[in-house]
């Protein structure tokens, strides 16, 4: 399961406490000494470990090994010792002597669920299996921490719960209860007049109103939100995400006036690491509008400024959004080769996070494997002891002998039931890593059929061009050197999306034309082409396999408009139809006798592109339509994609 983000929540078990903590740690040291009671030396304790945990980990440990022997044998005194060495232990990602403070908790309150300080335990126990990808579980201890502070109606607990059940909804991408558990928190802190939480409530409503596409909720609440921020910080993070909701939109004027508002407060909140975050979002949020308006420079003035930002802090998804801004910006200022350098940074920092994914996931079956073996072998102590006990109980009345009986059989029904659940966990790993074999093996098929392709064009072209130099057609030194401008052009576009199974319908449309310019050069203009793009397609995001229209249209000169003698036109349309991309390329050539075609380079190539698109279209599980249609009107290629994104 992939998490993100979950770092955050480190941030949220540190603010367990509701402790006014002074900065300076000469006065935080006087208040312990000072301390006249055990209260206020746990206070004093606490806030010093605290400050530590920011500034100094080591000290933080040192300070909350001192903290718990200086506890008397009291319940209270030694859970809050014992919850203080586990949030610093999880400060420092020891998660696993974090689990064991956090669980003598439990031992020291003898698992009593109604004492109050339970709370502590369930809210560390979350935050530790979030940090671990254990979701599932995570959510379990938040919502039993939710429902015991209601049952004693503690609402700064209630409200952390909800702000934790928010989180694990955002992270499984429920849109719906994330708005249900902010709407909650909204509600509480209305009646308590927290204008904190009102605001953050109402900003977390709009994200999800955005995920959603309901941009007009999602104003709504952002703007309202902005009534009860006070820091340039809180200001900075609506703002941005006001851009976004309008970038979403379309609206590209109101995104701008959003974003450049985000990075006026950033003046003053830029130090922060959370603020840079932020800064970064406005930075690529404008060079998209701007690139969508057609403003190119600036697009690439601000996706330099995100650049800027990157340190080894950022996350890789943020790098990946930086370089991706980076790469469409130098582009469409026509700078390819920067434009291939950033793409190829950014193709770099998504295979460590595919990989970085993949080890997350091997670790938590293993996880998972071993608390499976745990649970069997005690479950197989208890039969066994049970089993002993049973023998010793023949000897009394027959009715303790039929209940003993009873319970033995029930004990095995349950061990049969965890086998059966166990086995059937198994069949489902199993089934995953055939799964994934099988994609395996079709991305490999696709990566074969796109490996026949390329030697075959490059190949076709180098030999026209020969002929054409060797036989006098191409006399103009000009337009000799653009042919093998272009064709240097081409041949690398080709080969670095030979490395992609998937490349955007922007970059398939750029080689295109590219390749549509060259044979034009070719046949000295003997021809014209128009192309089509349905406006509602976003071709810088929708993806598509790369060298699937280049076949159809090399046919649809070489056999269809080149025979006819006089000027003839190739129309390309791409639309979207439902769930699908529509393609037709279409001549108005001499046409052909698809029954006694004869099988060659061209036949072929139509063969294995065909291929590659019942390929990708058995990847998404469904069919597409593949028709070729020809008379004495020309010829006309329809084949149907799966809109991939």
């Amino acid at each position: 399961m992939r998490i993100t983000g979950i770092i955050g929540l480190c941030l949220i078990g540190l603010s367990i406490f509701a402790i006014d903590c002074s900065s300076d740690i000469s006065v935080l040291k006087l208040n312990l000494t000072e301390a006249q009671t055990n209260e206020s030396k746990i206070d004093a304790f606490q806030c010093i470990i605290l400050h530590y945990m920011r500034h100094n980990k080591d000290s933080s440990i040192i300070y909350g090994d001192e903290f718990l022997k200086s506890q008397p044998a009291d319940t209270e005194g030694l859970s809050k010792a014992y919850k203080m060495l586990s949030l610093v232990h999880f400060n420092i990602g020891d998660f696993q002597t974090s689990h064991s403070y956090c669980d003598s908790i439990k031992i020291i309150l003898e698992g009593d669920s109604l004492d109050p300080l339970m709370l502590q335990y369930y809210f560390q126990k979350s935050n530790l299996c979030l940090r671990e990808g254990r979701i599932d579980e995570g959510h379990r201890y938040i919502s039993d921490c939710k429902r015991f502070s209601e049952l004693h109606s503690d609402t700064f607990y209630i409200l952390k719960s909800l702000n934790h059940l928010g989180y694990v909804a955002t992270v499984l991408n429920n849109l719906e209860e994330v708005i249900k558990y902010n709407q909650e928190i909204y509600e509480i802190a209305r009646s308590q007049n927290n204008s904190q939480q009102i605001g953050r409530s109402l900003y977390n409503m709009g994200t999800a109103y955005t995920k959603l596409g309901d941009f007009e909720a999602a104003e709504k609440a952002m703007l309202e939100s902005l009534r009860y921020k006070s820091s340039a910080s809180d200001y900075l993070i609506t703002f941005s995400g006001l851009g976004k909701n309008f970038l979403n939109s379309k609206n590209f004027e109101k995104a701008i006036h959003y974003y450049e508002k985000g990075l006026h407060c950033s003046d003053t909140a830029k130090m922060m690491h959370t603020n840079k975050r932020n800064v970064f979002k406005c930075y690529t949020g404008l060079a998209k509008c701007y690139n969508e308006l057609r403003e190119y420079s600036k697009g690439l003035e601000y996706s330099l400024m995100a650049k800027e930002l990157v340190d080894e802090g950022m996350s890789l998804r943020d790098k990946i959004a930086v370089y991706e801004s980076l790469s469409n910006s130098w582009r469409l200022n026509n700078n390819y080769e920067k434009a291939w350098h950033a793409q190829k940074i950014q193709q770099t920092l998504k295979d460590s996070l595919w990989n970085k994914e993949k080890t997350d996931e091997v670790l938590q079956l293993e996880q998972l494997y071993e608390s499976k073996e745990q649970e069997l072998e005690i479950e197989k102590l208890s039969s066994e002891n049970l089993h002993k006990e049973n023998e010793l109980q023949r000897s009394k009345t027959r009715n303790i002998l039929w209940v003993s009986s009873a319970i033995i059989l029930l004990l095995g029904a349950l061990l049969l039931f965890g086998m059966f659940k166990q086995k059937q966990k198994a069949n489902e790993i199993l089934e995953e890593k055939n799964e994934i074999i099988s994609t395996q093996k079709e991305s490999a098929e696709l990566r074969a059929l796109l490996s026949q392709m390329n030697p075959h064009f490059i190949s076709n072209f180098l030999n026209t061009l020969h002929h054409s130099i060797s036989k006098g057609e191409i006399k103009d030194e000009k337009v000799l050197s653009a042919y093998i401008s272009k064709f240097g052009r081409l041949s690398r576009m080709i080969l670095e999306h030979s490395n992609n199974l998937e490349i955007t319908i922007q970059e398939e449309l750029d080689a295109l034309k590219l390749y549509l310019d060259l044979e034009q050069l070719r046949t000295n203009n003997k021809f014209q082409y128009q192309l089509h793009i349905d406006p509602l397609i976003d071709v810088y995001n929708s993806t598509i396999p790369p060298m699937l229209f280049q076949p159809f249209a090399e046919n649809a000169i070489w056999h269809g408009l080149m025979p006819k003698g006089d000027t003839g036109l190739l129309s390309i349309d791409i639309n979207l139809n439902g769930e699908a991309i529509k393609c037709s390329i279409k001549d108005n050539g001499v046409g052909v006798d698809l029954n006694n075609q004869k099988e060659g380079h061209n036949s072929h190539a139509t063969r294995i592109t065909k291929e590659r698109i019942e390929l990708t279209w058995k990847k998404y599980e469904g069919n597409g339509r593949f028709q070729i249609n020809s008379g004495n009107e020309g010829t006309e290629v329809l084949f149907e994609l799966p809109l991939m994104f």
